[in-house]
């Protein structure tokens, strides 16, 4: 399991309990580049599996000094799609069981 000074979300499954939404996620950036991502979002993938979940869904909304472009291709390289922007920032969605 990850510590969690290295990331922090919230998670909630919504009726009728298919879809995962990460709220937040945070990697320090000391601890950015060594896997530690793919690392959380593989672990978070198979809980949300585990609990019953089909979709994963996340809204893209950088801290001030982050960059929204790393951001979204790193969930385009773990398999998520771009949804629609919703006002607030682009949406992105993974079905899972459906691989990268």
């Amino acid at each position: 399991m990850i510590s969690p000074t290295l990331a922090i979300l919230l998670v909630i499954f919504p009726p009728p309990g298919n879809i995962a939404t990460i709220h937040r996620c945070y990697i320090e950036p000391s601890e950015r580049n060594k896997g530690r991502g793919t690392q959380f979002l593989n672990e978070f993938e198979q809980s949300a599996q585990e609990s019953g979940a089909t979709i994963i869904q996340t809204l893209v909304k950088p801290d001030p000094g982050e960059s929204k472009v790393l951001i979204t291709r790193f969930l385009e390289k773990h398999g998520y799609i771009f949804d629609s922007d919703v006002g607030l920032g682009p949406l992105y969605r993974k079905k899972l069981g459906s691989g990268k």
